[in-house]
């Protein structure tokens, strides 16, 4: 077995934390006494200890929330593990884990099982997928495990801490998760058989040997150094009290007790699992599939980001709650802004900012962390990127998929593709690198839920004005969100709507040429956004009866009678009344009369003077929600009156 790199912790912080040991912890705990603990297993005849141990852990967590008892199913972790399928966004094709062995056999650790665990393969239960032994615990398998139940899942990982160890740090964890699984090497030699007490020799070996997982639950300070083997060469009081996966025969009821003092305690893994029935946000973003534990550094005010296409709501819109990522240090500290309807798909501050301030997360010991942030709507096919800025310690050691191997014993390969996830450096003027020419992908997971609407842009504020040049102008207050505007016209008295314009956000109006005099027209303007070749539109109101100006209004005659001029012009259909006009020769027009009848044709002008040369103008109008419009006109010849 191979514990792979080795995390960044921090050991010291457990004493700035809690003081000094003795009012930091007390001298025993024991999680089974709080009914915390699940009953032992038997993983014989299979070497799957590493998933045991982390069941162990997820099942403790279920119980310390209250949500019964569970029992998870090794079987599907492991098999999975070694056998991963594409997600169910469809994201990660081509990453792949491949142990060099039968999975049964090979081992594992749980530190890869907890980032493998992020991406939601798994947990499910020992029913849904069944330990292969029969009875006696021999071998049977003979039933295939179908690869449609590579995400079928009880229960998901929400964190998974991972340190080093020392005996504060795992007391720290025991109090905070209740179990921890840890790596060591377990030999039955070294096992008093009368107390259960083990502890590989101290001093035997120049280096940590491993070759088992089982889970810590509990502790003794006062549990006696006489308990050990003399080959162990134990020095100190105090035991942990584990749980190990060898049947309820061996040991003390399937438990041992550990020596705090054991060379080969290593890898500390402690887990908060959620119930899936419990998960509010269901669908998981990501591309990094496979389960390296590769690092990158990432400075202080550095960044990474991840892009996503929105598309698990299927036409509906989602909401983003959680981001997922993974560190190997302690005490990291993250500014985190989602930006949405990104303009540029290789530029991830390329779209909107969703919070006025970035929001703020300490994570204070490595692993995999779920944050919960505020709620950002996005759009159904729309682009939106999650960027996490080291906003605390010199140098974050952040999780990244890539190509890797470990030992004899695993490897991993990463479908890495070009606008997945990017690095940035500090500087004000640095732009954004793709992942891919580093060949590694972040560990930027989004979890968003799917709404039962689609998202769609706002209403637009719109009005309509006739003009006498031939149009109606609409025009429009722009709408967040929106990357068009569709423009529609249908007739006053009945009749469908016809699309008359797309209009593009650059411009927020459109001129109705195709207009006939006095005809009475209503119009609405409909809001949409475009995302990956798809447009979703808002919802509309219908503005008011507009009318279109009147054509331009001719006098027909203007004759000199007994009692004035007369001016007579031809009627036109549908407007509402006329204006007269009149001046002298060198003058301006003055309206001397205003018709409320859209079917007169004349009128006399019984205040010309007699002797004086008139010329007159008739003006159409017809009547609109903001007042009249007007005819254009055109000048009579001058007339005197006689």
């Amino acid at each position: 077995m191979d514990p792979g790199i080795e995390v960044e912790s921090d050991l010291t912080s457990v004493y700035a934390a809690y003081g000094n040991r003795e009012a930091a912890f007390p001298s025993s705990y024991d999680a089974r006494k709080e009914g915390l603990v699940t009953p032992v297993k038997n993983q014989n005849p299979f070497g799957t200890c590493w998933a045991f141990g982390m069941a162990a852990i997820m099942e403790t967590s279920l119980l310390a929330q209250n949500k019964g008892t569970y029992d998870l199913s090794e079987e599907h972790l492991s098999y999975f593990f070694s056998n991963r399928q594409n997600d169910p966004l469809g994201n990660t094709p081509d990453d792949k884990n491949y142990v060099l062995g039968n999975y049964h056999v090979i081992g594992g650790n749980d530190h890869l099982a907890a980032i493998y665990l992020s991406t939601w393969s798994g947990m499910t239960t020992e029913a849904d997928v069944p330990f292969p032994t029969d009875s006696s615990h021999q071998n049977d398998l003979t039933v295939q495990i179908p690869e449609s139940k590579a995400y079928n899942s009880a229960a998901y990982l929400k964190n998974a801490s991972v340190s080093q160890y020392s005996e504060e740090r795992m007391k720290e964890m025991l109090l905070n998760d209740h179990a921890v699984s840890i790596m060591l090497y377990m030999k039955e030699s070294y096992v008093n058989p009368d107390t259960a007490a083990y502890c590989y020799p101290v001093g035997k070996s120049n280096s940590t040997v491993i070759n088992h997982i089982v889970t810590v639950v509990g502790w003794d300070d006062t549990y006696s150094k006489d308990n050990f083997l003399p080959v162990s060469n134990v020095t100190s009081d105090g035991a942990w009290i584990i749980k190990n996966s060898w049947g309820e025969k061996k040991g003390d009821g399937g438990y041992y007790y550990l020596s705090y003092q054991d060379p080969n305690i290593s890898k500390l893994v402690s887990a908060e699992a959620v119930a899936a029935s419990d998960q509010k946000y269901r669908n998981n973003y990501f591309y990094d599939g496979s389960s390296a534990l590769s690092v990158i550094p990432i400075q202080a005010g550095q960044s990474v980001a991840a892009v996503y296409e929105t598309t698990a709501g299927k036409g509906k819109a989602e909401v983003l709650g959680e981001v997922n990522l993974v560190t190997n240090s302690d005490n990291a500290c993250y500014k985190i802004q989602i930006y949405t309807d990104l303009t540029d798909p290789y530029d991830p501050e390329s779209g909107t900012a969703a919070y006025a301030a970035p929001y703020e997360f300490e994570q204070p010991i490595a692993g995999v962390q779920t944050i919960s942030v505020p709620e950002v709507v996005l759009k159904q096919g729309s682009r939106y990127s999650v960027v996490i800025t080291n906003s605390g310690i010199d140098k974050i050691s952040f999780g990244v998929e890539a190509k890797s191997s470990y030992g004899n014993w695993f490897t991993c390969t990463a479908g890495i593709e070009t606008g997945q996830t990017f690095y940035k450096s500090a500087s004000e003027t640095a732009r954004w690198t793709d992942g891919k020419t580093k060949n590694w992908t972040a560990r930027i997971k989004a979890h968003t839920r799917t709404l039962n609407q689609s998202w769609v842009p706002d209403t637009p504020v719109f009005q309509v004005k006739a003009y006498n040049s031939g149009y109606n102008l609409i025009s429009w207050k722009k709408v967040s969100g929106a990357t068009g505007y569709y423009v529609y016209r249908k007739p006053a008295a009945g009749g469908k709507w016809s699309q008359i314009a797309d209009v593009g956000t650059s411009e927020l109006k459109y001129k109705d040429s195709k207009v006939t005099a006095n005809a009475s027209y209503r119009y609405t303007v409909k809001a949409y956004y475009e995302a990956s070749g798809k447009r979703y539109s808002g919802k509309y109101k219908t503005g008011d009866v507009i009318k279109a100006a009147p054509a331009v209004q001719k006098v027909t005659s203007v004759k000199s009678e007994k009692n004035g001029i007369r001016i007579r012009w031809k009627p036109q259909k549908k407007c509402d009344g006329y204006y007269i006009y009149r001046k002298k020769k060198g003058g301006s027009y003055q309206l001397i009369k205003k018709i409320s009848n859209g079917n007169s044709s004349s009128y006399l002008d019984k205040k010309a003077q007699k002797g004086v040369s008139y010329y007159y103008a008739v003006k159409a109008y017809v009547k609109e929600p903001y007042g009249n419009t007007y005819s254009k006109y055109k000048s009579s010849s001058a007339v005197k009156r006689k």
